[in-house]
């Protein structure tokens, strides 16, 4: 297989199920380019399958005063349990803009940007940044803060087709 981005060659790096839907024994692959280090998970995905992701409790689907009052549902156990072992793997560490080096006025696009937090980092840090967002609630959220489109990296929006080859 080879990489949508440079041509180079991709290799399976790992493959894991979504946890946030147990019933669902899906393996999503991660394949991997060593020379553009660009990571692609395997398999089609359209509009509605993109969707179906989005059907559980996704942190935009949240009115922002449940989070405050703390009434959101509470975590189990191997949800608490997952998370803190996550987060004592990368110690809380989260991207930083610094870690793609200086902008020199470079573009960076974000495809599944959320609500946009690393968007407005990362122009806050220089650079100019764009946004691709499937979900309606997220990107609601997120063209607040920066130019962001509906659309996937399957799916890309009008104004990259011609820009980027898939």
């Amino acid at each position: 297989m080879l990489c949508i981005l440079c041509g180079g060659s991709v290799q399976p790096l790992f493959s894991a199920r979504d946890y946030r839907r147990p019933a669902d024994r899906t393996e999503y692959i991660l394949n991997w380019c060593d020379r553009c280090e660009f990571g692609r998970l395997e398999g089609k995905f359209t509009p509605d399958t993109v969707k179906d992701f989005y059907d559980i409790a996704y942190y935009t689907h949240v009115p922002v005063t449940a989070s405050i009052t703390g009434t959101l549902e509470k975590r189990t156990f191997w949800e608490r349990l997952r998370c803190h072992l996550a987060w004592r793997v990368d110690r809380g560490a989260d991207f930083q803009a610094i870690e793609l080096g200086a902008s020199r006025e470079r573009t960076v696009c974000d495809i599944g940007c959320g609500s946009s937090s690393k968007l407005e980092a990362l122009r806050n840090a220089g650079f100019q940044v764009t946004g691709i967002e499937p979900d309606e609630n997220a990107r609601s959220l997120a063209v607040k803060k920066a130019e962001v489109f509906d659309g996937t990296a399957e799916r890309l929006p009008l104004k990259f087709r011609s820009e980027v080859s898939i």
